[in-house]
């Protein structure tokens, strides 16, 4: 008889209906826990979740005259950490509400747990700034606060302690002592201070009353996701996320991956703090134009979070007399953010919208952004302003493309001489030979590098908008032709072949790139014996592109794709106006003339000489 092994298949089944089993087991009814809160529907304090009433109720906005559960209690008895672990205290949440923001604040904290950006687009139909997540079934307004933050407050004031790098969060619930359409404030139970906050537009004016001397004031948030692309390339969600400050005497700062810093110097204190996302920032200012604050540690955490949060920040502030703060909650535009009040001193709260360093900022500041709002107020679509503007800017560069192209003409005509020379010189010197070249391109008048030079000037406006569009909130879920936002990459095929690398293909990129192939083949001179790679160049280069621009805006690509077109069709006119004969014969023509030595060749030729009599003596 033959001898059977292990069934590995009876095993997980046998496995399966045991775990069946156990699930049918009636289990023991557990006693739920009392929760605490409101109970009655009508009270604007209501807590659908609480199962107890304790006479917590509030009606209408009589805040004023109503007095809290905490008030009716000793406070040994609200704080015990003991009773609190019996039962589950719920927040009681109070609303500030403008035109432009929504922010829930919570009595646990004394502190805001949600902040919404409600500001309602020109038709006030929908909401000017809508999270990824929205359909047009649903709206979902952008967060400043991630869910993340529920089991952690965003503000904690706690008592200092030795440790300097940890984050504390506090666990006392504080008394609602007055409440209006534009301010709150909470009073602490047992130590003497208060905490008041007025909302002003997208500002949150935050006081701290009282003795605070001896406490830390932390600052803490997990970053929402806003945006579709997380992490995927340079200009994702994740990647274009960063703490950054400023102190009193304009430094200003960034700190982009994991790690932490402190800024103690009282001659130089911190002005401003910002936890920026890709299109909407946070900032702490100080409310002082003449003084900042001392920060004890600043820490920013990028690495093993889920899809739901960005990135997460912390701050640990040091109080004094200067209790007085300002929150804003912003949307990274450019204009906006310049035309608020910054403390004195201190670096612009622009600078949280990069614009590049340099010529390439001054480029954007005073070219691209003044004619991109221009056309924008005009009511154009985002995709025609973007084909304006790469008409405009081509229209500009087309005499140094005309330049360009007729030097690489001048060189096309000359290549059966140069290789005449690479012929004659070909088993003698080098220099001989590169000697022999230059005299040529000297007696013609031809300059090797006159293809090159013009177009440099091109360089910092294509940098200049490689900064600009995956930066431009303007463009934020703005569609065009198959792109459904402009901000980030097209998708029109998704694939998991390399996550966060290679996990996409974007049309525009692709069509961009084979523009760019379909350009360098028309402009590539016949290729040179004696340098076969170049003619492969011609083919990586455009594959290369695709892969940078795969992950980049649309509007970036779509822009590149534009800008390639409008110079071909530059070049292809350029090139029927050049009579390649008439400029052969007036290169020919040329070498009959004088050759002009300039002043600088002279003195060269003056030192070469004296070198060569030295080295006979």
């Amino acid at each position: 008889m033959e001898q059977k092994g292990f069934d590995f298949n009876f095993f997980i089944g046998f496995m399966l209906i045991g775990f069946l089993l156990l699930l049918m087991i009636p289990s023991s009814p557990e006693e739920p826990m009392p929760i605490l809160g409101c109970t009655d529907e009508k009270a604007i304090n209501y807590n659908p979740e609480a199962n107890k009433e304790n006479d917590s109720c509030k009606y209408n906005q009589d805040v004023k005259n109503i007095e809290l559960e905490i008030e009716k209690k000793e406070p040994s008895q609200v704080l015990n950490l003991d009773a609190q672990n019996k039962v589950k205290i719920l927040d009681t949440i109070s609303i500030l509400k403008n035109n432009e923001l929504e922010i829930q604040f919570s009595n646990k904290c004394g502190c805001f747990k949600d902040v919404q950006f409600i500001q309602k687009s020109k038709n006030q139909d929908t909401f000017k700034h809508q999270s990824f997540q929205s359909t047009d079934k649903d709206q979902v307004p952008i967060k400043f606060i991630s869910k993340e933050n529920t089991s952690v407050s965003p503000i904690n004031l706690v008592t200092r302690t030795k440790s300097e790098n940890k984050f504390e969060s506090g666990n006392d619930y504080f008394e609602l002592k007055e409440k209006n359409d534009s301010t709150i404030i909470y009073k602490h139970p047992t130590e003497n201070y208060s905490l008041e906050y007025t909302l002003s537009n997208n500002k949150l004016n935050f006081k701290i009353l009282g003795k605070t001397n001896t406490l830390n004031f932390y600052w803490e948030v997990s970053a929402p996701r806003q945006e579709k692309n997380l992490e995927s390339g340079f200009t994702s969600e994740r990647n274009s996320s960063y703490l950054v400050y400023s102190t009193n005497k304009g430094k200003y700062k960034k700190m982009s991956f994991s790690g932490n810093e402190k800024i103690e110097n009282e001659e130089d204190p911190v002005s401003w703090i910002g936890y920026k996302q890709q299109f909407f920032s946070t900032i702490l200012s100080s409310s002082s134009s003449n003084s900042g604050f001392i920060v004890n540690y600043m820490k920013i955490v990028g690495e093993d979070l889920d899809s739901t949060v960005v990135k997460k920040m912390e701050s640990k502030i040091k109080l004094d007399n200067n209790n007085s703060f300002s929150f804003l909650f912003v949307p990274n535009d450019y204009n906006f953010l310049k035309n608020l009040d910054s403390p004195k001193g201190s670096a612009g709260f622009e600078n949280l919208v990069e614009l590049g360093w340099g010529i390439f900022g001054w480029v954007n500041q005073f070219l691209v952004i003044p004619i991109f709002d221009f056309l924008q107020n005009q009511g154009l679509g985002y995709g025609l302003i973007i084909l304006v503007i790469a008409i405009v800017f081509k229209m500009l560069l087309y005499l140094p493309t005309k330049k360009s192209y007729v030097s690489m003409a001048k060189m096309r005509v000359l290549k059966p001489e140069i290789d005449a020379i690479n012929e004659q010189y070909k088993d003698k010197d080098p220099m001989e030979k590169q000697k022999a070249q230059m005299d040529l391109y000297k007696r013609t008048g031809v300059s090797p590098l006159g293809g090159c030079l013009p177009m440099l000037l091109q360089i910092p406006i294509l940098f200049a908008l490689f900064k600009f569009f995956p930066s431009s909130i303007q463009l934020r879920q703005q569609s065009f032709l198959w792109a459904d936002d402009l901000s980030t990459y097209d998708s029109v095929w998704e694939f998991s072949l390399w996550p966060g690398i290679f996990d996409h293909l974007s049309l525009f990129a692709l069509l961009m790139s084979i523009s760019t192939l379909v350009q360098m083949r028309f402009n590539t001179q016949p290729t040179n014996s004696q340098m076969p790679q170049l003619k492969y160049m011609m083919y990586i280069m455009p594959v290369v592109f695709f892969f940078i621009m795969n992950n980049y805006s649309a509007g970036l690509s779509y822009y590149y794709l534009l800008a390639n077109i409008i110079t071909f069709l530059q070049q292809l006119y350029i090139k029927r106006s050049l009579d390649e004969k008439k400029m052969y014969a007036q290169l020919q023509a040329n070498k009959n003339r004088p050759i002009k030595k300039s002043n600088f060749q002279k003195k060269l030729e003056e030192i070469a000489k004296k070198q060569k009599q030295k080295r006979r003596r």
